[in-house]
């Protein structure tokens, strides 16, 4: 069960390192470096290259790490608090329901096998630190890559602090004969520079002015590339004389900054001046977006009579071409993303300028339209996947209305919207969090925004099981509802406390509040609300044995979906007849309807609604005498449900069911077998428990298992994998037992079968050849150097 807690995916790393000038001796001493330490922090100035390092060394050594190597990109995080809850959503894992998520986090990862990258952690410091030290002391297996402005400061933390590249010293340029392309900077001045002048050389004639232009800028990436970027309008002489009015400007005003950081300032202070008005202007308040952006929403939040709505296209793509943005494509539509250091300048300049507020109160309010766009109907999928796309931006307008005095109101409206994002994504926790934070500081008054917030912080408190509190938060939303006479509010305080009730196995009591929610949404024109509370009334039907009119109920839900065009809740509703079926021991139809569930839910990527799907197949594959299959499907059920924060999350009603059927299938195998086949679907990723419940047959025992992150064929098994990176490392045969607990004449055969394979003699030749494999450029190539 070594990934159970991670996603379908095996890393999140966000782009290839298609460019990689010098960096090279950097990158085998920090790779030399992480085989000894488990946390290595990289610093060094913003802009020096750090994220691009530490992405193109996780890439080689995607290999040595089973459970995958994971980026979590913390620029974006404006609030305080959100570390843990950024952790957790990027590898798939859910907090649990108190106490402190660093620990919790730390606890779901403590035997997995990964490399966990935190990257840009200088303004969330405090917190980075606390996560890293809780996974050094936790976690045995999971090594930490951050980069850093500074140092996190961890008991058992390796700094490697990164160098701006090298460049010609002062004293050599003015030599007639100097060599510049052996310089680090002007390699990948040079490299840039083609792509905006093709054709681009270092000859006779410019390469004074670029070894110039590159010492000048000390060597400093992101300076490079600015400055190159400038080839597309400025000859070099230019870009030089412009420069030099920059850095005497800067020099002259912050001389107490770091020299570096001066020279980062100065590059970005240009690039800046060097931009038109219009430019200037789209920089700084574009700056208010956290992760990223689009089109639509530039020009509904930067827009006004100096910038008006038809221009920000051609500004976009200028600021594009001056990289100042740099452009992502996400599925049909292009994404813009800020580097941070150059955010950070823009929105430092915004608040100066005054318009601060007023732009975060723009960026809210979009914002807050996006998430009041309903996940229901027939574009439920395109509104999720936006969600998604914008969590960064909807956590920086929830952060701006809890800190900013007068907006908490507006939080709870945004944060109350955002309640089927948060459900579809099991981000409970985050939920809870932001939900709690906004109630604390907003008026305490009896509000339509106050209400429902109460609501939704008791509909998140169900899922984790948290009952009374869950109970306590619904009681205040039904009484400042029946004061607002809000007809809509009260179905739904009825359908959640239904929740809570049939939780706490008050049956009868649950099927009373979940009428009572039907009844009174039936008279709103609240769609999504009818076919939930008419499907969660069929659901308590169903475990009663009123299977008639549960029927009846999952029909009219039906109808709602299809007359809307509504897949998610059409799939719950599936599944809730599935399991009609099986307790009628209809099992063809039962298995019909849960496979049918499980593929639109997996194309929502609601993992707990697949495992909701995978265990009523395993009860149908037990009462059909299937016992292994059963087992096999409890396993991946298994997997998923450890991402939450406890099994069957929100449906725990259903845990006799469970039992039942694992207490059958053990007794029918046998407890090795059962615990072999329980294995083999607990290696599943979400995706491949989804693949092998809707289709068993088309996968045999082998390709059930997760598989390693390998890019290239290997004439090695897994394990010889495995045993070949100790070896490369260093570790004797002892060391190699007694890391994976095996004999040490295990591991000497191990050993033996690797020389043989590979025809080698010593173990320094398999550590070669395994340095060969891990090369970006290598293609299955077999020799390694004598030794």
């Amino acid at each position: 069960m070594a990934s159970a807690t991670l996603t379908r995916r095996r890393d999140n790393l966000p782009f290839e390192v298609t460019s990689f000038v010098g960096r090279r001796r950097e990158l085998a001493d920090l790779r030399r470096l992480l085989t000894t330490a488990r946390l290595v922090t990289v610093t060094g100035p913003g802009g020096v290259g750090k994220t691009r390092l530490v992405l193109r060394l996780a890439r080689d050594l995607r290999r040595l790490f089973p459970d995958g190597v994971w980026m979590v990109e913390l620029d974006a995080l404006n609030a305080s608090g959100m570390v843990a809850h950024a952790v957790a959503d990027s590898l798939g894992v859910q907090e649990q329901p108190s106490g402190d998520p660093v620990a919790s986090l730390a606890a779901q990862l403590e035997d997995r096998r990964l490399l966990l990258l935190l990257d840009n952690c200088e303004h969330v410091l405090d917190e980075a630190s606390a996560l890293a030290s809780a996974v050094l002391q936790m976690c045995p297996e999971v090594r930490v890559l951050a980069t850093s402005r500074q140092a996190l400061g961890v008991a058992g933390e390796f700094i490697f602090n990164l160098a701006p590249f090298s460049v010609p010293r002062a004293e050599d340029l003015a030599l007639p004969d100097l060599e510049v392309p052996g310089y680090d900077a002007v390699g990948l001045f040079t490299e840039r520079a083609r792509a905006v002048v093709p054709g681009f050389e270092i000859t006779a004639d410019n390469r004074q002015a670029v070894a110039t232009l590159c010492a000048r800028l000390e060597g400093i990436p992101l300076a490079i590339e600015l400055a190159s970027a400038r080839l597309r309008a400025l000859s070099l002489a230019e870009i030089l004389e412009r420069l030099d009015d920059r850095f005497r400007l800067l020099s002259a005003g912050a001389r107490r900054a770091e020299p570096r950081q001066q020279t980062l300032q100065s590059v970005v202070d240009w690039s800046f001046h060097l931009c038109s008005a219009e430019e200037q202007r789209l920089w700084l308040r574009a700056s208010v977006f956290a992760g990223g952006f689009d089109l639509p929403a530039a020009e509904a939040i930067c827009t006004d009579d100096e910038l008006p709505h038809g221009a920000v296209l051609d500004l976009v793509a200028s600021l594009v071409d001056k990289s100042i943005l740099s452009r992502e494509d996400r599925g049909a539509s292009a994404r813009y993303v800020m580097l941070d250091t150059l955010r950070e300048y823009g929105h430092t300049r915004l608040v100066a300028s005054g318009e601060g507020r007023s732009m975060h109160r723009r960026h809210r309010q979009y914002f807050e339209s996006v998430a009041r766009e309903r996940v229901f109907g027939r574009h439920a999928r395109e509104v999720l996947d936006r969600l998604r796309a914008e969590h960064g931006n909807l956590r920086a307008a929830l952060e701006f209305c809890a800190s900013e005095p007068g907006q908490a109101v507006h939080g709870l409206a945004l944060a109350s919207a955002l309640w089927h994002f948060w459900t579809a994504n099991g981000t409970f926790a985050e939920a809870r969090t932001w939900l709690a934070r906004l109630l604390e500081v907003a008026p305490q008054e009896v509000t339509e925004n106050h209400a429902w917030a109460l609501c939704m912080a008791g509909w998140f408190a169900s899922l984790q099981n948290d009952l009374a509190a869950a109970a306590a938060l619904l009681e205040r939303s039904r009484a400042e509802a029946t004061q607002l006479h809000d007809r809509t509010l009260l179905g739904y305080v009825a359908m959640f406390s239904g929740s809570v009730a049939t939780a706490e196995g008050r049956n009868a009591d649950a099927m009373a509040l979940f009428q009572k929610a039907l009844d009174d949404l039936r008279l709103t024109t609240d769609v999504p609300g009818i076919a939930f509370s008419a499907r969660r009334l069929a659901m308590t039907e169903s475990a009663a044995g009123e299977h008639e009119r549960a029927a009846a109920h999952y029909a009219e839900c039906l109808r709602l979906c299809e007359e809307h065009g509504e897949d998610w809740e059409k799939a719950y509703a599936l599944w809730g007849l599935g399991l009609v079926a099986w307790r009628q021991a209809d099992h063809t139809r039962a298995t019909e309807l849960l496979r049918q569930s499980i593929r639109i839910n997996s194309s929502f990527d609601d993992r707990r609604a697949v495992a909701l799907g995978i265990e009523g197949l395993a009860w149908v594959a037990a009462d059909t005498k299937q016992e292994e299959q059963a087992a096999v499907l409890l396993g991946a059920a298994d997997a998923i449900w450890r991402i939450f924060e406890a099994p069957l999350a929100g449906f725990v009603q259903l845990a006799d069911d469970h039992d039942q059927c694992e207490e059958a299938v053990r007794r029918a195998l046998g407890e090795q077998a059962y615990e072999a086949a329980f294995q083999s679907g607990a290696q599943l990723t979400p995706q491949q428990a989804a693949e092998y419940a809707v289709d068993p047959e088309s996968r045999d025992a082998t390709s059930r298992r997760r598989p390693r992150p390998v890019e290239s064929p290997s004439p090695l098994t897994r394990r010889e994998q495995e045993i070949a990176q100790l070896v490369a490392r260093g570790l004797t045969n002892r060391e190699i037992a007694s890391q994976l607990v095996i004999s040490d004449r295990t591991a000497e055969a191990h050993v033996e079968h690797i020389l043989t394979k590979l025809g080698f003699r010593s173990r320094t030749q398999i550590a070669a050849w395994l340095l060969q494999q891990q090369s970006p450029d290598s293609h299955d190539r077999r020799a390694a150097p004598d030794g």
